[in-house]
């Protein structure tokens, strides 16, 4: 899979505000940063801190905040 289907997969996945099912597309060791902006953001170490940062995401935007990609 290259780059930018793995960028389209990751966004169809994330619209449907199920962390886990992006499992499969982040390495053990990823390094995420997000943009300090809330609790849940700032430099992230590992698969299981991203999905958990995207679950409180989820619960401090009471499930409305999403991202499209643009093309």
């Amino acid at each position: 899979m290259g780059a930018g289907d793995w960028v389209k997969q990751f966004y169809r996945l994330r619209e449907r505000r199920d962390p886990d099912a992006l499992r499969p597309l982040l390495a053990a060791d990823v390094r995420w940063r997000e943009p300090e902006v809330g609790n849940h953001m700032g430099e992230l170490a590992g698969a299981e801190a991203v999905i958990d940062m995207l679950r409180r995401a989820l619960v401090d935007t009471g499930g409305t905040f999403s991202l499209r990609i643009a093309e």
